[in-house]
């Protein structure tokens, strides 16, 4: 019996933190790309060698990450970017 309720609370956390509001891909996409430079703007203010860093690497990614917590569950969502810095080519990406 309590396991049934705690998969079922499960089920409902998993249904609520799917269902995403209904911005088109692209809205998706800009959203991601302004998360990604605010967080890269804030780390340079707080780590300045960092810019030197991300520059000289061969690529780099940001990722936005919203967590769960209920009893022992732990969840965590997000999305993001990654881009090569030679060509510039941007994945979006999706992690659970």
């Amino acid at each position: 019996m309590r396991s049934r309720t705690i998969a079922s609370i499960l089920t409902v956390i998993m249904l609520a933190t799917t269902t995403v509001a209904g911005d088109s891909p692209d809205e998706k996409r800009d959203k991601t790309r302004k998360m990604a430079a605010q967080t890269l703007q804030d780390l340079y203010k707080l780590e300045p060698g960092a810019q030197a860093a991300v520059q000289k690497a061969s690529g780099y990614a940001v990722f936005n990450n919203m967590g769960t917590n209920l009893l022992l569950l732990s969840t965590a969502r997000g999305a993001g970017i990654a881009v090569n810095s030679k060509s510039k080519q941007e994945t979006f990406m999706k992690m659970l």
